[in-house]
């Protein structure tokens, strides 16, 4: 509708520039011939999308070795969505193979039996497929019930691995009783303000009257290992406006944002989740081997051993937000107990490391 009404009355207004041109009337007949309804530009795309997907397969197909990265996750609208990618010989490429819905259960029976009809229903080979890199979920990694058993029972030279950027992912959760104490006051305070629309309004309209930085919260969601960095640092940095907010709304949690302990042990668990999210984003990207992101988490391991060896002497360089703010605060408390809590937590986090990632 767009193309007929918009697109195309603009390219024929756009001719008139040419008035007296020797190539007026070529211009004006080749906008003309160009077909911009819906029916056409679908069709066309629809077209364009199955060629694709029909060399994807065919590469795929023909490769004489092939690995698959599966993964099983949850959309907006609560319907669990399977997706498979494959890499394979050609240009040693990596290309999503499907995006399989799973319309009522996902035990490791639906999601084999998924995958394995994919294979059949597109004449790919199981046995030129050498390695399967699986998500953490139980319903995937399950000694006696996961995909990974359905696979080598069916399949046994097929190598399967547990994803090393869910490990990281899993190994970051394990905060320490402090620092999950924090978490869960932030998770709070960010529903609070998202569950309802004239709360955002509030708080947008009272960030502008003070000129703040930014106008409203990061929405927190578990799913996305970004989301804990993200809706963290902004708390911290509108943590005064947040503060005046939840005052005024009478919120059980306003007390914890008028206490300086409070807020000096948010700030390091702003630094922290930031250095995160540093590590999530270089373990990704296309054209990695694997010994790039197993060097990175183990040069990380070593800097949490560097991090807490400097907090011991009282240097918080590394630490940005929490430096800011014992600069800006007011308080004559010196917070020893947040030196003790720091570096546990950065103890505690990395031993998670190498637990979940030896």
């Amino acid at each position: 509708m767009e193309g007929e009404v918009v697109i195309k009355p603009v390219l024929e207004s756009f001719v008139e520039i040419f008035e007296g041109e020797v190539f007026q009337k070529t211009v004006r007949d080749a906008i003309t011939g160009v077909a911009l309804s819906n029916n056409t530009i679908t069709r066309r795309i629809e077209s364009m999308g199955k060629d694709l997907r029909e060399q994807i397969h065919e590469d795929f197909r023909s490769s004489p070795y092939t690995a698959l990265a599966i993964e099983e996750s949850t959309d907006i609208t609560s319907e669990a969505q399977l997706l498979a990618y494959g890499k394979f010989a050609c240009g040693c490429r990596i290309e999503l193979l499907c995006c399989l819905t799973l319309h009522s259960t996902t035990t490791e029976h639906d999601i084999f039996s998924a995958v394995d009809t994919f294979f059949t229903e597109n004449q790919f080979d199981w046995g030129r497929v050498v390695e399967c890199c699986i998500d953490g979920a139980p319903s995937m990694m399950g000694r006696n019930i996961g995909f990974r058993d359905s696979l080598q029972r069916n399949f046994p030279h097929i190598h399967s691995k547990h994803c090393i950027i869910h490990r990281e992912a899993l190994a970051s959760k394990e905060l320490s009783s402090v620092f999950n104490e924090v978490m869960q006051v932030v998770i709070k305070v960010v529903n609070f303000v998202k569950s309802r629309d004239w709360n955002c309004r509030l708080i947008k309209d009272l960030c502008s009257s003070e000129n703040a930085e930014h106008s409203t919260l990061l929405l927190y969601t578990a799913v996305n290992w970004l989301s804990h960095g993200s809706a963290l640092k902004r708390v911290i940095i509108l943590r005064n406006e947040v503060k005046d907010f939840l005052h005024n709304r009478k919120n059980e949690n306003a007390a914890f944002f008028s206490d300086d302990l409070f807020i000096a042990r948010l700030a390091h668990l702003t630094d922290v989740f930031e250095k995160l999210n540093e590590l999530y984003i270089s373990l990704q990207g296309r054209g990695k081997w694997v010994f790039e992101p197993q060097t990175s988490i183990r040069a990380f391991v070593n800097k949490l051993a560097i991090f807490a060896t400097r907090v011991k002497t009282g240097d918080f360089g590394l630490f940005p937000h929490y430096k800011e703010f014992l600069a800006t605060t007011d308080s004559e408390i010196s917070f020893p107990s947040v030196k003790q809590d720091v570096v546990q937590d950065l103890t505690h986090l990395q031993a998670s490391f190498q637990r979940t990632l030896p």
